[in-house]
């Protein structure tokens, strides 16, 4: 009998540095098992911290110590494979698809034709991102470092195929992933790399993550939120395939600046008084107080995501969003989802009532050793996780 040779056992060191927040845990792989095995959190003075010209690095390899420090548990080893995730400002994704002919359709690909055709259509659409983002956000193509580019789809005359190796066709369409920083961002990750002897450290997005989560889920559609405390990031997923992304800069903080602005707190203050307000802890009296002042900057984030869904195109929504991130536990978030106005007005499709749910660490492939993995405020680190 022939015996299965099972996957060797890995470990991972994974952060996710965050706009307040920095989180780490370390992976365990085996056999296709993922296990937590220890998990970190902690904050810092994030009100725009990330909006000054000059990086607060020392403030974040501070809180980057403390995180590792607790991480190691006393004098055990650290893993050497580590991954790393960004805020939405410094690390973003998108989507873009295109099209290539073939001058000779009858004859097959072979793994020579296959690489000129691919690296083609990937170097396309490095450019494509790059030139749709620098107009957008006026900034120099020049500036741009892309990380990864994958194709995530490919179809041959309107019908999906696993790969083009060994296939005959004119008409190729790819739908593509790329994901990119600007080079002062990568300069900073490199600095902190360096400080921690970090040598095996790579930048990762959370979209890769929800991606290999989706191989298995052919049926899956959905729209996934991660709300953090400065961004919002959306995933448009049909059939199982990820269709479009985005993000906005508002978040979680918009809340707690309105409360301070409202109550004359300071934003500390501010800040626990949202978070009990999402855990339910207020009195019935105070609870209405606190939704009157939330309604404004609620409607006007609810408006800020309409308005970005729009650029989806011809996208049909499906009838489900998804949250995760420390901000979609405002209560406030999960009502106007589902009874807020989808209608013609918005330039959307009409939404009737849609499917509202957190996705929770324990909806994903994951066993959780630590016991800190609770809430939808640590679904994206898990999301790192499972990108590799």
């Amino acid at each position: 009998m022939f015996k299965i040779k099972k996957e060797k056992k890995k470990d991972f060191l994974v952060f996710d540095i965050g706009s307040g927040r920095i989180k780490g845990l370390i992976l365990e792989k085996e056999g296709g098992k993922n296990r937590v095995k220890r998990f970190a959190s902690k904050s810092f003075e994030r009100f725009g911290i990330f909006q000054t010209a000059v990086f607060e690095k020392d403030l974040l390899e501070r809180t980057l110590s403390q995180v590792i420090g607790e991480l190691k548990s006393g004098d055990k080893l650290l893993p050497k494979s580590i991954l790393v995730g960004l805020s939405p400002e410094m690390l973003k994704g998108r989507t873009t698809t295109l099209s290539f002919k073939r001058s000779s359709p009858e004859r097959i690909i072979e793994e020579e034709e296959e690489k000129i055709i691919l690296d083609l259509v990937l170097d396309k659409s490095q450019r494509k991102v790059a030139k749709r983002f620098g107009e957008i956000y006026k900034i120099a193509p020049s500036e741009f470092q892309v990380l990864k580019k994958e194709v995530i789809e490919t179809k041959i005359s309107g019908y999906k195929v696993s790969s083009i190796l060994g296939k005959k066709g004119k008409l190729f369409d790819f739908e593509i992933l790329v994901i990119f920083t600007l080079k002062n961002y990568l300069k900073i990750f490199n600095l902190i790399k360096k400080s921690f002897i970090f040598k095996e450290a790579i930048l990762v997005h959370e979209v890769e993550g929800l991606i290999s989560w989706l191989k298995n889920k052919k049926n899956f559609s959905g729209t996934f939120i991660d709300i953090g405390s400065r961004f919002t990031q959306f995933f448009l997923v049909k059939d199982g395939l990820l269709k479009w992304m985005g993000e906005f800069e508002e978040g979680g903080d918009i809340f707690t600046q309105v409360l301070s602005e409202n109550l004359g707190l300071t934003q500390k203050e501010a800040e626990d008084l949202k978070l009990r307000f999402s855990k339910e802890e207020l009195s019935s009296g105070s609870k209405k107080i606190i939704e009157g002042i939330l309604a404004q900057p609620l409607n006007f984030w609810f408006n800020r995501l309409k308005q970005e869904l729009k650029e989806c195109g011809d996208f049909v929504f499906p009838q489900g969003f998804y949250l995760f991130g420390g901000g979609s536990l405002l209560p406030g978030i999960k009502k106007i989802l589902r009874n807020g106005d989808w209608g013609d007005r918005s330039g959307l499709p009409t939404l009737n009532f849609p499917k509202v749910k957190f996705i929770l660490p324990r909806d994903l492939p994951v066993e959780d050793k630590s016991g800190f993995l609770k809430g939808p405020q640590e679904t994206g680190i898990i999301f790192l996780a499972l990108s590799v």
